[in-house]
């Protein structure tokens, strides 16, 4: 438990820091869109952290009742760790939310910046801004198929329970997300905070790509 504790406290010193470090770089204020989505982000890992930090507590207080077996032990801290698991894919869909929805309002704002995007009956979503970043060389195409892991890993877990509907692997530079198709993502309890951190240098990396990129007239 406490590896993963601080996984997520780290991740939520990075969140404050980037928010910073971009607030000054372009002039803005921290709650102001694109940067703002830093705090949201923040928020998410700041409830994570104050629910496993209540595990904690709770487990190492716990006191084992005489005569259970070691058999009903593992099954509790098997039914602990699927608890965690929820918690932390909550997390990772409201982060990658996060991200959809700051993105779109940036364009509402610079329009210009992404030009034209495929719309999808008329609406724009995260998958087509990234594929417009990657056509203007915003992102590079080994980063976007990354995203794409991302996005197809949120859609299995909020649409799918989390059971894939296609086989391909990610390699990403902390971790390796493997989609079985038919199968339920498995993965140890830090595959989350590992994807997390992929994805805040990720959204930095676009926020400030962006910001630097000049449409050609």
């Amino acid at each position: 438990m406490s590896e993963y504790l601080e996984a997520f406290k780290q991740l939520r010193g990075d969140a404050v820091k980037i928010n910073e470090q971009l607030g000054k770089e372009l002039n803005i204020q921290s709650d102001q869109i694109p940067i703002s989505v830093f705090n949201m982000i923040h928020n998410d890992l700041v409830i994570g952290i104050e629910l496993f930090s209540s595990y904690m507590k709770l487990w190492k207080n716990a006191k084992i009742k005489p005569g259970i077996s070691d058999e009903r032990i593992e099954q509790i801290k098997d039914e602990n760790g699927q608890r965690i698991k929820q918690v932390q894919k909550i997390i990772f869909v409201s982060s990658m939310s996060s991200f959809e929805y700051v993105a779109k309002e940036y364009h509402k704002i610079h329009p210009t910046k992404l030009g034209g995007i495929t719309r999808r009956n008329g609406r724009i979503y995260l998958r087509n801004i990234l594929e417009k970043s990657a056509e203007i060389d915003l992102i590079e195409e080994e980063q976007h198929k990354l995203w794409n892991g991302l996005l197809n890993f949120r859609n299995m877990i909020v649409h799918n329970n989390a059971i894939s509907d296609i086989t391909e692997t990610y390699e990403y530079s902390n971790c390796t997300l493997v989609l079985v198709e038919e199968e339920m993502t498995q993965g140890n309890l830090l595959l989350f905070p590992n994807l997390l951190d992929w994805m805040i240098d990720a959204i930095r990396d676009w926020i400030f790509n962006i910001n630097q990129y000049k449409p050609l007239a």
